[in-house]
């Protein structure tokens, strides 16, 4: 089972509160394409990776290993992926509630509220 969960910040977030899913999913779109829009904050992405390493480091079971990617116990992977736009988590293969939970605690102090494109919401800080 594969999940996605995006994160990007607008640089006026109170213009973009949660119930505008259809801008939201055509934000996250254009941002997986590589065609930012304007209202788009810059992220800082070192400090994001940094600071995800460190949530997964200290989460049971999980284990760098190699660019991108943290393993857990062998049947699941996250692979992470921080531009200066968005950040985009990978879930996949055996993983549960606390990992994206994890994932989304960590992303909250860089104002980048979690966009789920799978249910198609984007939840409030």
């Amino acid at each position: 089972m594969s999940y996605d969960l995006y994160f990007w910040s607008y640089i006026d977030e109170g213009t973009y509160r949660p119930g505008k899913e259809e801008e939201f999913a055509q934000h996250c779109v254009a941002l997986a394409e590589g065609s930012p829009r304007k209202e788009i904050a810059l992220l800082p992405v070192e400090q994001m990776k940094a600071k995800v390493a460190e949530a997964l480091e200290a989460a049971p079971d999980w284990t760098h290993d190699e660019g991108p990617f943290w393993l857990k116990g062998g049947a699941g992977v996250i692979e992470v992926y921080v531009s200066e736009f968005y950040a985009r988590l990978s879930l996949r293969g055996a993983w549960d509630g606390d990992d994206p939970n994890r994932l989304n605690d960590v992303m909250k102090p860089f104002a980048c509220p979690l966009f789920d494109p799978q249910t198609g919401e984007r939840f409030a800080l």
